[in-house]
Formats: C-alpha cells, structure tokens, sequence
C-alpha cells in the first residue's frame, strides 16, 4: 500500500511517497516481568515509491519496535520505538521518540547507521537479544551484535560482536553473512547464522 511518506526534518513537509514496512519479528516469553510477559520486537523502516531511494531512505528511517502484552492472545501495547543507531536515525521530528540510541552503548559501534532482524531469547534472568548492523553502503550486515538486559529490557548493555563477515571465510563459506537468529532448545541457547550470495540470499544455516 502507498502512503504519505515520512515527514522531512521541519516536521511539516511530506519527504517521499512509500509506506511503512514491518519485518523479521521476534517473540520471547519473559514469565519475570508481569504484565509484559511476552514481549515482541520487530526492524520497521519506510520503504519509498522511487527505487533509486529506497535503500537509503530505509537506512536512515529504520528502527527496532517494541511492543509488549500479559496474554498473547490478549491485548497489546502501543508501539514503541526501542532502537536507532543515532541521532539523526531517524531524523526529527521522529527522532525523539526512540527510546536509545545503541551507538551510545560501546565506541566499537559507532560506525553502524542501522540495526534489523533483532531475536531475542530470555534465560536466567537476562533478557539477550542479537541484532545485524550494517555501516553505511552495505547491503548485508557488516556483523552481528548482541546486546543483554538483567531488567526486562528496561535498560541494555553491549556484549561485543557474535559473528562479522570475515568469519564467512573462516568457516569455508563462498557467501556472504546475511543474518542470525537466537534459538533455545532443551535449556540451550544457539545461534543459527545464514550466509547466501549475489544468486542466493539463503545458503544453509551454521548452528553455533
């Protein structure tokens, strides 16, 4: 669906025609925190109409949602905007209303100008969560990140960087890091990482 695109820096002018897009969900059970005992988090960005824009207008209006409910088949919470890079990510007037900027977190991710396909996974009381970063003109994540909460998301800390792309090397991969996922099975915590390439952007699944 085509909509009005976002609004430009002066809060008044119409920047571009497009819509809103929503993607790569994660739902994690948090039995700790009542009242918000499933928590969902999701990378939303504004896709434009003009093709020759959309991969810049996504990078600098992306940001991770938040929203949370007590009974997943009950009621939901507004949306929040949890994450951006940076100021300016997205501009005003959206910027104020994202909760953290993660650059803040740690000098090492100062490069980064967007985080996506956040999955999160709740475990002894520690909330993690991993993200893709990209730096400025990449089209795949330049790393993956993860970022750690010991109050239910309520304030975060940076763990340091999972896998980046030169590991694609290291394990006999041809591809390119595409993403990761958090899993937990049988009280155990992994990580499934994807590699593809220019013809394939699925290449299997490395399981760490």
């Amino acid at each position: 669906m085509t909509a009005a695109g976002p609004l430009a820096p002066d809060g008044k002018t119409i920047l571009r025609s497009g819509a809103w897009r929503t993607e790569t969900s994660a739902l994690v059970h948090d039995p700790d925190d009542h009242g918000k005992e499933w928590k969902l988090f999701a990378y939303k960005y504004f896709w434009a109409s003009n093709p020759q824009e959309n991969m810049s207008v996504a990078r600098r209006y992306g940001v991770i949602v938040y929203r949370y409910a007590s009974d997943p088949a009950g009621d939901w919470s507004t949306e929040q905007w949890l994450f951006s890079p940076a100021e300016g990510y997205p501009p005003p007037p959206y910027q104020q209303t994202v909760l953290l900027h993660l650059n803040r977190l740690d000098p090492a991710l100062r490069d980064v100008v967007t985080y996506a396909r956040p999955s999160a996974v709740y475990k002894d009381g520690v909330l993690t969560m991993t993200l893709s970063a990209y730096t400025d003109g990449d089209i795949v994540p330049d790393r993956i990140i993860m970022i750690a909460s010991r109050d239910h998301g309520n304030s975060w800390r940076y763990v340091g960087t999972v896998l980046q792309q030169s590991d694609m090397t290291v394990m006999n991969s041809t591809g390119h890091l595409q993403g990761a996922t958090l899993l937990e099975q049988d009280g155990h915590v992994y990580l499934a990482a994807m590699p593809g390439n220019a013809l394939k952007r699925g290449l299997g699944t490395f399981i760490f």
